[in-house]
């Protein structure tokens, strides 16, 4: 890899991963641990964050051809994605892609929100906040 495709990779994978909007997340699900287990959860997020990174970049071109999903369907898709939660930023609404209330406190019952929420985020809303069909 050339030294451009490096400094292209590094700042794809910052913007996809976004570890300082995480931080957050991070901070609001740990409040109450130690730092020693705060330590422990941030180093199995990212072991966990690392394996599907390299998981999904071998397999995900394959999967998406299974499928029958183009890559130019898919930035479609995503630029969708992206409008729509900027839409809603705008109108002063929460995204459903974030996390609620809700999540926090069953995080809170969990043993380690290492793998899930932090490293696999819940991509379905919950049922009390999905609209009626």
């Amino acid at each position: 890899m050339s030294k451009a495709e490096i400094i292209t990779f590094t700042i794809a994978m910052l913007a996809i991963t976004n570890p300082i909007g995480n931080l957050a997340i991070f901070a609001s699900l740990t409040g109450d641990k130690s730092l020693l287990e705060k330590r422990k959860i941030a180093f199995v997020a990212g072991i966990a964050i690392l394996i599907i990174l390299i998981i999904v970049t071998w397999s995900g071109d394959l999967l998406l051809r299974d499928f029958g999903i183009d890559i130019a369907s898919f930035e479609i898709a995503g630029g969708l994605i992206i409008a729509l939660m900027g839409l809603s930023m705008l109108h002063a609404k929460t995204s459903g892609i974030h996390h609620t209330k809700d999540e926090n406190e069953d995080a809170k019952t969990k043993n380690s929100v290492s793998v899930v929420p932090i490293a696999i985020p819940p991509v379905v809303r919950p049922p009390e906040t999905s609209p009626n069909i």
